[in-house]
């Protein structure tokens, strides 16, 4: 059993960075400004006010700790999504071997978390550094649940928070915390108070330490991960139109489902109910996992494949506990299962893994496959001139120049085009304004903004005249006289 540990092991860190190298070359903007703002937030350029963020501090402290072992660059950025995606899979891996005595289960297991990887860019890293944090929630809830155990009630207590401070949909898992404690202590009240006292210790003091660390009070938070993120969708139980709108893009997720093999095992365990059922009265968290994850995911209306990983761990947990059944013909099934998910995931891993042949692009931002490569001339001016700047800059921009953004590095989400979304923003909003106002300030925009300006690009541009035009960005100075 050691030596197929070991070997899974090896083969684990092999694979993740074969994956996240392939999610590395994707230069995702999200993962540059949790990256790249990371390294810069300190107390001239604060988390919330000018790191005008709608995320909590969490992941940008995991971040910032890679940065500070390992330095601040290239390959760091390359660093901080594989020991993201490592510290999921490992979670995952650790979980299904406490839980399962069989080697063939937990690889089965693995194969699935492994599969959940494929089809994702470098936008998701922070939802699998939220999922590792929520699938290690469900197992100390459970474990608490079924033992008791105070310990296991801090330690659930704290993971739920470390996941809160990342990604606030969370908070919908907050009842299964209550619900486990009060079902346990209901008869004894002096248990009751104090096992729900010290798990809200426990989320208070990481809360505060995050708060303190980062210098922001929790109408901040709020304020930024909660009010803005509901102005850019719906966010609403009661609009019809838009549940049924966002309906659409559930293909995504059931296909995205379907290859890593959840629906598949699903199936089984559907078509074995008699032994499941079984499971399935006993088990009641996991269920209300899975149900909370999918209330959620049709809560947050959101189409795009990083927001899946909410539905994908409370399926992969539950999936570990299904496995606890010995099934008479449950070998052949899966066997056939990761023979399905091999062929299902295989043409991504194959491109990853011809990906490969790019290894030169973890020293080099502009490398021959890298997106950035065109911006190569604009980037050496603006690395010579400091007193222009750049509204909606690429975040990786400003790893190439190694210096502090002035306007933060997310303005960009205030100068859109027409089509999309702004920042409704009180920081951004004044910002612009000083811009207005600020004569001869020069400063750069995306090309395809300025062709189709929304209200706030437009009444800059015509404030100015263009000074000089690059493949991808257009040089303007104010002019308010």
């Amino acid at each position: 059993m050691k030596k197929n540990l070991f070997f899974t092991t090896i083969s684990l860190i092999i694979i993740v960075f074969i994956i996240s190298f392939q999610q590395f070359l994707s230069w995702s903007n999200d993962y540059g400004f949790y990256f790249v703002g990371s390294n810069f937030i300190d107390s001239n350029y604060q988390l919330y006010e000018d790191h005008n963020e709608s995320k909590g501090p969490a992941y940008l402290f995991f971040l910032k700790i890679i940065i500070a072992l390992f330095g601040f660059g290239n390959f760091q950025a390359f660093l901080g999504i594989y020991f993201t995606l490592l510290i999921y899979i490992f979670s995952i891996y650790f979980i299904s071997s406490k839980i399962l005595d069989k080697y063939y289960k937990i690889v089965t297991v693995l194969v699935i978390s492994v599969a959940s990887l494929i089809f994702h860019d470098g936008n998701s890293s922070i939802s699998f550094f939220q999922g590792t944090f929520l699938i290690l929630t469900f197992y100390f809830i459970d474990k608490y649940y079924s033992s008791r155990n105070l310990i296991a009630l801090i330690s659930a207590s704290f993971f739920f928070t470390v996941s809160f401070l990342t990604r606030v949909e969370v908070l919908t898992f907050t009842p299964v915390i209550i619900l486990s404690i009060f079902f346990l202590n209901k008869n004894n009240f002096v248990l009751l108070f104090k096992h729900t006292l010290f798990s809200v210790i426990t989320i208070v003091v990481l809360f505060i330490f995050f708060s303190n660390l980062y210098s922001y009070s929790f109408l901040d938070f709020w304020y930024n991960n909660v009010t803005i993120n509901k102005s850019d969708v719906a966010y609403e139980w009661n609009n019809v139109g838009s549940k049924l709108f966002i309906l659409q893009y559930r293909s995504t997720l059931v296909l995205y489902l379907l290859s890593t093999g959840i629906i598949y095992f699903i199936l089984f365990f559907i078509i074995n109910l008699k032994k499941t059922s079984k499971i399935l009265k006993k088990e009641l968290f996991p269920i209300m996992f899975v149900l909370t994850g999918i209330s959620t995911s049709i809560y947050i209306e959101s189409p795009e494949l990083k927001h899946s990983v909410i539905v994908i761990i409370p399926f992969i947990y539950l999936i570990i506990k299904f496995f606890l059944i010995d099934y008479w013909n449950f070998k052949i099934f899966n066997i056939i299962g990761i023979i399905f998910v091999v062929i299902m995931t295989y043409p991504e891993v194959k491109k990853a893994s011809k990906n490969l042949s790019n290894i030169k692009c973890l020293n080099n931002m502009l490398c021959d496959v890298s997106k950035l490569k065109n911006d190569k001339i604009f980037l050496e001016e603006v690395k010579t001139n400091d007193e222009s700047i750049i509204l909606h800059g690429v975040p990786w921009f400003y790893m190439f120049l190694d210096k502090q953004p002035k306007e933060g590095l997310i303005t960009g989400r205030f100068y859109h085009d027409k089509n999309a979304f702004y920042m409704k923003s009180k920081y951004l909003l004044k910002k612009h304004n000083e811009y207005l106002k600020h004569d001869n300030l020069e400063f750069y925009l995306p090309n395809n903004v300025i062709e189709n300006p929304n209200f706030y690009t437009e009444e800059l541009v015509k404030k100015s005249i263009l000074l000089k035009k690059y493949k991808n960005y257009s040089k303007f100075k104010i002019i308010t006289y």
